[in-house]
């Protein structure tokens, strides 16, 4: 999903899915992509869906496991910019016990 471009003449693609991009302009997905990619200088930012709960978990699980995000800050940042840490915290280490919070030793 397009969450923000540069440019006012394509700020009507924010908020659609690139399929949904590609039907209203009677492209192909990619071509739709790669137009918006250079009418906008590559200026454009994106919300992605995939993986599912248990991956997500699963992963936590491990000690190798890190937090972090890679959330664009500017336009309409994806909500992982602001919530990424607050949701492990407060989801996965409160809530439902997923991942330990690691205490600091004490040397």
């Amino acid at each position: 999903m397009v969450s923000a471009v540069k440019t006012d003449a394509n700020r009507v693609v924010e908020g659609k899915s690139v399929a949904e991009i590609a039907k209203i302009q009677g492209k192909t997905p990619t071509d739709a992509v790669c137009d918006l990619l250079i009418a906008e200088e590559n200026a454009v930012t994106m919300v992605v869906f995939y993986g599912c709960e248990e991956d997500v978990k699963e992963i936590m699980r491990s000690e190798y496991m890190t937090i972090c995000s890679d959330g664009i800050v500017g336009g309409k940042p994806h909500p992982r910019v602001y919530g990424t840490c607050a949701r492990f915290l407060g989801k996965y280490v409160r809530e439902e016990k997923v991942s330990p919070c690691p205490r600091p030793s004490r040397k």
